[in-house]
């Protein structure tokens, strides 16, 4: 939820598109909890680079591990259009806590 409030308030203020933000992906191995969030922006390169620059340095919990660029190109109005795949991970160890 944080994560959303934060690129949500970037976004409209610096005239970018958020074209996806999917249910976090969570796994669990080897004691530890790793928790994925994808999300894709679509704007100006520049504008994106700040937005994953502003991630990494306001985000704390959680870490931009990847980013991925693609550009598609709209059939109708034939225009490319510069799309994102900013990936934050977050990991913690698994606390087993038993109930006596």
């Amino acid at each position: 939820q944080v994560l959303l409030g934060l690129v949500t308030g970037y976004v409209q203020k610096n005239k970018l598109v958020l074209k996806d933000f999917p249910q976090p992906y969570v796994a669990s191995s080897n004691g530890y909890i790793t928790k994925t969030v994808q999300l894709t922006v679509e704007g100006d390169f520049i504008k994106l680079l700040k937005l994953i620059y502003f991630l990494e340095t306001n985000y704390n919990v959680g870490k931009v591990v990847a980013v991925d660029f693609k550009i598609a190109k709209e059939l109708r109005t034939r225009k490319r259009k510069l799309n994102t795949t900013i990936y934050i991970q977050n990991v913690k160890a698994e606390t087993n806590e038993e109930t006596i």
